[in-house]
């Protein structure tokens, strides 16, 4: 995962409240490491909708 997505993914998990999830990024990253499958739905330079 490049920086360009951990922002996007970072900003998605904020607008809608996940703090738990941004409070720790490293945890965040390590989990979508193990994660089996990702799939997101982008519009122009933003993540809008993310299942892991």
């Amino acid at each position: 995962m490049d920086e360009k997505d951990q922002t996007e993914i970072y900003d998605l998990y904020e607008s809608v409240g996940w703090i738990a999830y941004t409070k720790n990024p490293d945890r965040l990253w390590q989990a979508f490491a193990n994660s089996q499958y990702m799939t997101e739905k982008n519009k122009p330079g933003e993540i809008v909708a993310l299942i892991r």
